[in-house]
Protein backbone atom coordinates (compact mmCIF):
# COMPACT_ATOMS: atom_id res chain seq x y z
CA UNK A 1 0.00 0.00 0.00
CA UNK A 2 2.59 2.66 1.15
CA UNK A 3 4.91 3.10 -1.81
CA UNK A 4 2.25 2.09 -4.72
CA UNK A 5 -0.08 4.67 -3.28
CA UNK A 6 2.73 7.47 -3.24
CA UNK A 7 3.71 6.43 -6.75
CA UNK A 8 0.06 6.64 -8.24
CA UNK A 9 -0.39 10.44 -8.21
CA UNK A 10 3.22 11.31 -9.29
CA UNK A 11 2.82 9.19 -12.79
CA UNK A 12 -0.69 11.38 -13.33
CA UNK A 13 1.44 14.21 -12.92
CA UNK A 14 3.33 13.91 -16.11
CA UNK A 15 0.55 12.69 -18.49
CA UNK A 16 -0.01 15.44 -20.71
CA UNK A 17 -3.90 15.90 -21.81
CA UNK A 18 -4.68 16.76 -25.48
CA UNK A 19 -8.13 17.90 -26.57
CA UNK A 20 -9.06 17.43 -30.67
CA UNK A 21 -11.55 19.42 -31.36
CA UNK A 22 -13.23 18.65 -34.83
CA UNK A 23 -16.56 17.96 -36.55
CA UNK A 24 -14.65 15.59 -39.05
CA UNK A 25 -14.13 11.94 -37.09
CA UNK A 26 -11.03 11.00 -39.37
CA UNK A 27 -8.97 13.75 -38.09
CA UNK A 28 -9.81 13.24 -35.28
CA UNK A 29 -9.18 9.48 -35.49
CA UNK A 30 -5.89 10.57 -36.86
CA UNK A 31 -4.86 12.64 -34.24
CA UNK A 32 -5.86 10.21 -31.90
CA UNK A 33 -3.55 7.29 -33.31
CA UNK A 34 -0.93 9.69 -33.92
CA UNK A 35 -0.67 11.38 -30.56
CA UNK A 36 -1.95 8.52 -27.64
CA UNK A 37 0.51 7.23 -26.15
CA UNK A 38 1.10 6.11 -22.69
CA UNK A 39 2.25 9.50 -21.74
CA UNK A 40 -0.41 11.95 -23.56
CA UNK A 41 -3.93 11.05 -22.89
CA UNK A 42 -6.70 12.38 -26.58
CA UNK A 43 -9.60 13.24 -26.08
CA UNK A 44 -11.95 14.68 -28.53
CA UNK A 45 -14.80 16.80 -29.25
CA UNK A 46 -16.96 17.40 -32.16
CA UNK A 47 -18.90 20.32 -31.29
CA UNK A 48 -18.03 23.71 -29.45
CA UNK A 49 -20.87 22.86 -27.45
CA UNK A 50 -18.58 19.35 -26.81
CA UNK A 51 -15.47 21.45 -26.37
CA UNK A 52 -16.94 23.67 -23.64
CA UNK A 53 -18.64 20.29 -21.39
CA UNK A 54 -14.90 19.02 -21.09
CA UNK A 55 -12.96 22.25 -20.32
CA UNK A 56 -15.46 21.67 -17.57
CA UNK A 57 -14.22 18.98 -16.85
CA UNK A 58 -10.30 18.90 -17.77
CA UNK A 59 -7.17 21.06 -17.47
CA UNK A 60 -5.61 20.24 -21.05
CA UNK A 61 -1.93 20.92 -22.11
CA UNK A 62 -2.65 21.24 -25.75
CA UNK A 63 -5.88 22.16 -27.44
CA UNK A 64 -6.39 21.52 -31.23
CA UNK A 65 -9.57 23.34 -32.45
CA UNK A 66 -10.54 23.09 -35.85
CA UNK A 67 -11.39 26.66 -37.36
CA UNK A 68 -15.07 25.68 -38.32
CA UNK A 69 -15.50 25.42 -34.33
CA UNK A 70 -14.05 28.77 -34.14
CA UNK A 71 -16.57 30.22 -36.51
CA UNK A 72 -19.30 28.52 -35.18
CA UNK A 73 -18.80 29.94 -31.83
CA UNK A 74 -16.59 33.17 -32.40
CA UNK A 75 -16.07 34.09 -28.51
CA UNK A 76 -14.47 30.17 -28.31
CA UNK A 77 -10.48 31.07 -28.32
CA UNK A 78 -11.36 34.21 -25.72
CA UNK A 79 -13.09 31.52 -23.16
CA UNK A 80 -10.38 29.06 -23.89
CA UNK A 81 -7.33 31.81 -22.89
CA UNK A 82 -10.02 32.39 -19.79
CA UNK A 83 -10.54 28.96 -18.33
CA UNK A 84 -6.53 27.87 -19.21
CA UNK A 85 -4.31 30.19 -19.74
CA UNK A 86 -1.24 27.90 -19.43
CA UNK A 87 -2.59 25.79 -22.35
CA UNK A 88 -1.31 25.66 -26.31
CA UNK A 89 -4.21 26.43 -28.93
CA UNK A 90 -3.26 25.42 -32.42
CA UNK A 91 -6.02 26.19 -34.81
CA UNK A 92 -6.47 23.40 -37.43
CA UNK A 93 -7.48 25.78 -41.06
CA UNK A 94 -9.55 24.74 -43.59
CA UNK A 95 -8.27 25.50 -47.22
CA UNK A 96 -11.64 25.49 -48.44
CA UNK A 97 -13.17 28.30 -46.12
CA UNK A 98 -13.07 31.75 -47.91
CA UNK A 99 -12.03 34.08 -44.89
CA UNK A 100 -8.67 32.57 -43.36
CA UNK A 101 -9.02 33.75 -39.62
CA UNK A 102 -6.74 36.50 -38.54
CA UNK A 103 -3.38 35.78 -36.24
CA UNK A 104 -4.54 36.28 -32.44
CA UNK A 105 -2.53 36.04 -29.53
CA UNK A 106 -5.05 33.74 -27.92
CA UNK A 107 -3.53 30.81 -30.72
CA UNK A 108 -0.11 29.39 -30.29
CA UNK A 109 -0.26 27.80 -33.67
CA UNK A 110 -1.54 26.99 -37.35
CA UNK A 111 -1.78 23.74 -39.04
CA UNK A 112 -3.08 24.11 -42.50
CA UNK A 113 -4.83 21.20 -43.92
CA UNK A 114 -4.65 18.49 -44.93
CA UNK A 115 -1.35 17.38 -42.62
CA UNK A 116 0.58 14.79 -42.27
CA UNK A 117 0.41 12.67 -38.94
CA UNK A 118 4.31 13.59 -38.93
CA UNK A 119 3.80 17.10 -39.10
CA UNK A 120 0.74 17.22 -36.28
CA UNK A 121 3.11 15.24 -34.46
CA UNK A 122 5.93 17.55 -34.89
CA UNK A 123 3.99 20.53 -34.34
CA UNK A 124 2.58 18.96 -30.75
CA UNK A 125 5.99 17.46 -29.16
CA UNK A 126 7.60 21.36 -29.90
CA UNK A 127 4.33 23.07 -28.69
CA UNK A 128 4.63 20.25 -25.39
CA UNK A 129 8.27 20.55 -24.82
CA UNK A 130 8.55 17.04 -25.55
CA UNK A 131 11.20 15.21 -27.92
CA UNK A 132 9.81 12.05 -29.99
CA UNK A 133 12.57 9.78 -28.45
CA UNK A 134 11.11 10.70 -24.69
CA UNK A 135 7.84 10.42 -25.72
CA UNK A 136 8.13 6.91 -26.83
CA UNK A 137 8.04 7.88 -31.24
CA UNK A 138 10.11 7.83 -34.28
Amino acid sequence: MGMESIMQPQSALTVKHVVVADPDPLTRRMAFNTLGTKDRQIVDASTPEDLLRLLRELHPDLILIDSSLIRQQPDILSHLRESHPMAQVVVLNNPDEENALPDSNLVDAHLDKPFSPTYLLKTVLGLLGERADESGET
